[in-house]
């Protein structure tokens, strides 16, 4: 039997109505403790349910394993939007080939359906361009070969500033090639003037003014008082006046060079036969301070290669401008 003693140590009578207020009292804690014990068990178990699903989660990540609420969608948005831009980059250029291709098509017909360039003569005719596309590479001796024969023509036809600008070329590019030929064709022709011309001034242009003097000295000599071969004469004044002019001797080149104008004046060659002579004399006067004179004969050169004040700027144009 248990008994419960007050806070004076006295007894307390079992049964009484205080006896009763305390076993209510324990009663009552011993319920609260026992609501205490379910909740922490509660607790403890709700906590150890998370934990537990956590490491499965973690578990499902590290396999590799897809939530089953993830959203698959994005991804496949993305993809599709990436294929799209490839196909349209795709078709732009696509088109933009067909386009070029198309354009350069109606270039190509533009051409062909255009009419040949056409070259105009001084005296007005029409010649024919050359075909472009059929000229293939020569080598060295044929170089020579063709120009030589090339320059022959241009002596045959009167045209001597070609045949001279054709010999300076070559003397220029094939000296020693072309001296040679020269000698051979003057040794196998002794009294072919022509040929001993074409060697002086294929010497001269070589920079052998020494011997070129010499050649062109004989050439004048056997034609001095003659009235033959007025042409050939011009040219050995004019091949003496670019001789004087080389070494400042302008008044004396003039005088060889005004005889050489009038001389082929007298044979009735046109401007374009002898244009490099002319072109000489314009220089000497310029050189000399007389404008007036250098303006009419550069004008002269002008008409005569067909150059005029609104075609493309020549050399002569340009100095027209800057004498005045």
């Amino acid at each position: 039997m248990t008994y419960r003693f007050d806070k004076s140590g006295k007894r307390i009578p079992a049964g009484t109505a205080k006896d009763k207020l305390v076993a209510a009292a324990e009663n009552s804690d011993t319920r609260s403790g026992g609501l205490q014990k379910s909740a922490t068990e509660q607790r403890t178990t709700g906590t150890s349910h998370l934990v537990q699903t956590q490491k499965g989660s973690l578990a499902n990540q590290k396999l590799g394993r897809k939530a089953p609420d993830a959203d698959l969608g994005k991804p496949l948005r993305h993809i599709g939007l990436a294929f799209m831009a490839v196909f349209a980059i795709i078709i732009m250029m696509a088109v933009i080939s067909m386009a070029a291709s198309t354009l350069e098509g109606l270039r190509g017909k533009n051409r062909h359906s255009a009419p040949p360039p056409v070259a105009t003569t001084n005296a007005g005719k029409a010649i024919a361009a050359a075909p472009l596309a059929n000229l293939g590479h020569w080598s060295k001796a044929e170089v020579l070969k063709n120009l030589f024969a090339a320059s022959q023509k241009a002596h045959g036809s009167r045209h001597y500033s070609a045949e001279n600008a054709i010999l300076k070329n070559l003397s220029q590019s094939q000296p020693a090639e072309t001296k040679a030929l020269l000698e051979k064709l003057v040794a196998a022709n002794p009294k072919n003037l022509k040929y001993q011309w074409q060697l002086a001034v294929c010497l001269f242009h070589s920079g052998n003014y020494d011997q070129a003097k010499i050649v062109n000295d004989k050439i004048l000599h056997q034609l001095k008082g003659s009235h033959q071969s007025l042409e050939l004469q011009g040219l050995a004044y004019s091949l003496d006046g670019k001789m004087k002019a080389r070494v400042g001797r302008d008044q004396e080149a003039l005088q060889d060079l005004t005889t050489a104008v009038s001389l082929f004046e007298k044979a009735k060659l046109p401007d374009s036969a002898f244009v490099d002579t002319l072109r000489d004399i314009a220089w000497i006067e310029l050189r000399s301070g007389r404008r007036m004179q250098a303006a009419a004969l550069f004008q002269r050169v002008n008409a005569c290669t067909g150059e005029n004040a609104g075609a493309e700027t020549s050399t002569e144009s340009f100095m027209l401008e800057n004498i005045k």
